[in-house]
This record gives C-alpha cells, structure tokens and sequence, in this order.
C-alpha cells in the first residue's frame, strides 16, 4: 500500500512543484502551492493553515437575495461554528486487501504476468453514534 500511495501522490507532486516554480517567477502564483502546501494539508495537518481554505454554497431564500454584507455576515457566523477535525478521529477501522491478478490484455499467448492489486476501506464511525460531544473532543 505504501508504494502505490507514493506514486499517488509523487506524479501529481512533482507536477505541482514545476507549477510553482514555473509560474513564481512571473508573479502568478500565490506562494503556498506546491509540496509546501501539500504537506501542509496532508501530513501536518496545522492548527492555524498559512492559507486557510474552504468553499461552501450558502443556502439563500430565492424570494429575497441578501445583500453582501449579509451574505458575508452569515458566511462568517458558520465559520465561527466549523472547527478543525481529522480523518483519523472519525477512523472506527483501515482494512486492506491485496490480491495478485493475471494482467488484462497482455497479447502474448503464453501465462499473463500477476498484477498486484490493492484495495484500502476506510471504516467511518456511523453518523448517529457520533454526537456533539465526542466530536468536541476532537476539537482539543
């Protein structure tokens, strides 16, 4: 599992450190892309993100639109109640399941060479058996 999550995430990686490079010369990318950001995401998962991110549609009533400084009212109250919460507090169980096939479509007509194949299930705990309080912990 190991080595197909490093080739998961080496190509797109590398991609994005040429990205940044490529385009921080000219002035046209914010600084906190690439592998800083990536690694800010994924494995150090920050208390306080250098570039904090999220995009959620707001429900609005189709009789009356708000103004935008309700609209931005309302975006920073729900703000105000979204807390930080990690995969690995919501995890009840990681299974893994590895198999060894013949490759598909090998036009040779002797033994097809086996491909190993991976499978990763994340068991979430149950919406319902998750309750304010267990998930305010995680917030600590």
């Amino acid at each position: 599992v190991g080595l197909l999550a490093a080739q998961s995430v080496g190509e797109p990686s590398t991609q994005m450190t040429l990205n940044t490079f490529h385009l921080a010369g000219r002035g046209e990318a914010n600084v906190t892309l690439g592998i800083p950001r990536m690694r800010e995401i994924i494995m150090v998962a920050s208390q306080h993100p250098s570039t904090p991110l999220m995009t959620l549609p707001l429900k609005v009533d189709p009789q009356r639109m708000p103004t935008e400084a309700e609209a931005s009212a309302r975006a920073n109250r729900l703000a105000a109640k979204l807390s930080r919460l990690k995969l690995s507090d919501m995890l009840q169980q990681v299974t893994c399941e590895e198999r060894m096939r013949p490759q598909r479509g090998s036009g040779s007509s002797g033994p097809r060479p086996l491909v190993r194949r991976a499978r990763v299930i994340l068991h979430l705990a149950p919406r319902r058996a998750v309750g304010r309080r267990e998930l305010s912990m995680a917030y600590v």
